[in-house]
């Protein structure tokens, strides 16, 4: 996902899923915290994935978005009802 959008690898910690709009076509994440590289009084923009949709993707393996959908069905028996993270850890506990 950062990759695709050139976002830098600090703001891989700040993706939460309450600020997280995932639909069939696009994913939507608000950044709301402060991030060092950013201007003070100016905020950084919004990272948006969009799917890749079957009939333009010749490898619909690659969709960003089916795969962050996945993970987050897969993930979910691994994170707490009050976390909100995206990304959990491999170590326990989460």
């Amino acid at each position: 996902m950062l990759i695709l959008n050139g976002k830098g690898i600090q703001i891989i910690h700040l993706l939460n899923q309450d600020n997280m709009t995932l639909l069939d076509t696009r994913c939507l994440f608000v950044i709301k915290e402060k991030v060092k590289q950013i201007r003070v009084g100016h905020n950084i923009n919004p990272i948006i994935c969009h799917a890749y949709l079957p009939r333009t993707c010749p490898e619909p393996a690659l969709c960003v978005i089916s795969h962050l959908s996945e993970y987050i069905n897969r993930t979910k028996v691994l994170r707490k009802p009050d976390c909100k993270q995206l990304l959990v850890s491999f170590a326990k506990p989460y």
